[in-house]
């Protein structure tokens, strides 16, 4: 199976909670991942697709609060099949500063992928 990603920014895992204000409703979610152009949200609610939705949230190891907005670009339901796989949605910032994008490139820029040492099989 081909998978090509077509993301212009490099996208990181991202669990933090997450202030979102839509329409008809206000609460508190869970990222899953965030690159400088977006950032997906864990929900059973989502917002509809195309519909501008204000976020707030904070990077791991940082006071900074980024305060912005984004656009719902898809959603995922919730599937029995592969429960998993949380539903959500995930929305294309719309709205970072300078200063903003900075704290999310070094935050990217830091994180590591995880370090597994061989098996004694594999020695």
């Amino acid at each position: 199976m081909f998978n090509e990603d077509y993301r212009e920014s490099p996208r990181v895992e991202l669990s933090v909670e997450i202030d979102v204000d839509t329409d008809s409703n206000f609460y508190t979610g869970f990222t899953e991942n965030i690159s400088t152009g977006g950032i997906f949200i864990a929900t059973h609610t989502p917002a509809t697709v195309g519909s501008e939705v204000p976020v707030t949230f904070k990077l791991p190891n940082t006071e900074y609060v980024i305060k912005t907005s984004g656009v719902v670009q898809w959603y995922r339901d919730f599937n029995k099949v592969y429960p998993d796989t949380h539903p959500g949605m995930g929305l294309r910032f719309t709205s970072l500063t300078d200063e903003d994008e900075n704290v999310i490139n070094e935050y990217i820029r830091n994180v590591r992928e995880p370090f597994f040492l061989p098996s004694e099989d594999e020695i």
